[in-house]
């Protein structure tokens, strides 16, 4: 009803019922274009607000986002969820409960300033200890593996299998992630590429918690 006028009335009847719901919200904000007065107001008014209840040791979240910030957070965090594929032969768990895991997944990525910041983590080391395969791993990916990426920019070598798990240096156990992604990954993540990063569309992004890879599946 927001998105409809008289002349689209009958279009968006039928468009609507195929269109994503989350999609329509962002149309129908985009249909009406704030001043800028209602703009400055609205940023004015974004907030995040913490507090934890000591009887359950949970920490509460609330807040609001304006326009372009709420989109892009709400992009964000809907694309992480829908990626948390659980492993196969596993229950889903609930969107809210996946939405949580993406979130404080997301936490990771802010950690760095940049992406080439210094890091303890193991990423430069396995580029140092299979510098031959990297070349034929960038060769045959191209792009970040995590579903729904595809960034080509300063890919990095990552262990479907991480070694400390028994993964090995098989081009079979390596795929090319993007730094982003490769941040929020096993060991140090909670997520994990789980399949065969020998097929085009092999891999899965799962949460690692709920039960972490120790091999890789064809």
């Amino acid at each position: 009803m927001r998105l409809a006028d008289g002349s689209s009335d009958g279009e968006w009847a039928q468009r609507a019922p195929r269109v994503d719901p989350l999609e329509l919200a962002r149309l129908a904000r985009n249909a009406s274009k704030p001043s800028a007065e209602e703009g400055r107001k609205r940023f004015a008014a974004r907030e995040l607000q913490m507090w934890w209840t000591p009887d359950n040791g949970m920490l509460n979240v609330r807040g609001q986002l304006p326009d372009v910030m709420g989109a892009r957070f709400e992009q964000t965090i809907t694309k992480l969820t829908e990626q948390m594929k659980p492993v196969r032969g596993q229950p889903w768990a609930p969107f809210d409960q996946r939405a949580a895991d993406a979130l404080v997944a997301s936490c990771d990525v802010s950690d760095a300033e940049d992406e080439h910041a210094p890091s303890l983590g193991p990423m430069p080391v396995l580029q140092w200890q299979v510098p031959l395969l990297r070349r034929a791993v960038l060769l045959r990916d191209g792009c970040c593996r995590v579903p729904g990426c595809g960034r080509r920019r300063g890919l990095q070598v990552h262990h479907l299998v991480p070694r400390s798990r028994g993964g090995t240096d098989d081009i079979a156990n390596l795929a090319a992630v993007c730094p982003a992604h490769h941040r929020l990954l096993i060991p140090h993540g909670l997520l994990a590429l789980v399949g065969n990063p020998n097929l085009p569309d092999g891999l899965e992004l799962v949460t690692a918690g709920r039960a972490p890879p120790s091999v890789v599946r064809a």
